[in-house]
């Protein structure tokens, strides 16, 4: 956290809490983690194009079935066959760029998309990626910073939107940030009932007792999107942003 000054704000991490799966894209050197870690645009680019390649979900599938086994040997062996298979949690904005090869892979997969105001979503991203450039090299260009994540995130949006146009499996759960953050076990509540999954008492105890301590411990994420050279009012120019606005948040500006 030295290299990072504030990261628990923005982005709590320990040994023993859970990470995104971004992580495990690395592993394949197909991963945004790359691009928003060091100023390499042409990297950024080269995931863009070939992140589609199935290849980089038959891995993170092999991945997850060894950390799967490695846990069943840390509990004593394999649970009893009348128990349920355990449920796997993934989260990484990059599955928007993936859906179609999620499809592919785990056809079986419920998909949770949370949803925010496209400027809001620049304005952050922007945020942690300077940071993050700041802990390697004392170049940093906010207003590049800002134009490079405005494009990221259209691409993103864009992809995700043609995505989900063609899917077929379980019908996607939507939820709006805003609510999470209003209401947050509200909000989980409505998700585990659209799943068709109870919420446990000892699940629904763990969670409230996170926030607790996230509320508690930590800040605020605190960012202008005018450091980066950018507006709310440019940002909504873009015809893909306010397609996004219009067909999950009810209105073409997101307001």
């Amino acid at each position: 956290m030295k290299l990072l000054p504030g990261m628990e704000e923005w982005h709590p991490m320990s040994a023993e809490m859970a990470e995104e799966d971004v992580v495990t894209f690395a592993h394949e050197f197909q991963s945004l983690l790359f691009g928003i870690t060091f100023n390499v645009p042409s990297y950024t680019s080269w995931v863009l194009a070939n992140a589609h390649r199935r290849p980089l979900f038959a891995w993170h599938r092999r991945l997850l079935q060894f950390l799967q086994a490695r846990s069943r040997d840390d509990d004593g062996g394999a649970a009893p066959a009348e128990e349920a298979a355990p449920r796997w949690l993934l989260k990484t904005p990059m599955h928007l760029l993936l859906l179609d090869e999620i499809a592919r892979e785990y056809p079986d997969a419920t998909i949770v998309q949370t949803h925010r105001a496209p400027a809001a979503v620049i304005g952050s991203l922007s945020s942690v990626v300077a940071r993050m450039y700041g802990a390697a090299s004392d170049q940093i260009g906010l207003h590049t910073i800002g134009q490079q994540q405005q494009a990221l995130a259209a691409e993103a949006l864009r992809r995700g939107m043609e995505s989900r146009a063609r899917w077929t499996g379980r019908p996607p759960i939507d939820v709006q940030l805003d609510v999470l953050k209003r209401d947050p076990m509200g909000a989980v509540e409505r998700v585990y009932e659209q799943l068709g999954t109870p919420l446990t008492a000892e699940a629904r105890a763990a969670m409230e007792r996170w926030l607790a301590q996230r509320t508690v411990r930590h800040g605020a994420h605190a960012f202008a999107l005018r450091d980066f050279g950018l507006s709310e009012e440019g940002v909504m120019a873009d015809p893909v942003f306010r397609r996004y606005c219009e067909t999950y948040m009810g209105a073409p500006s997101c307001e």
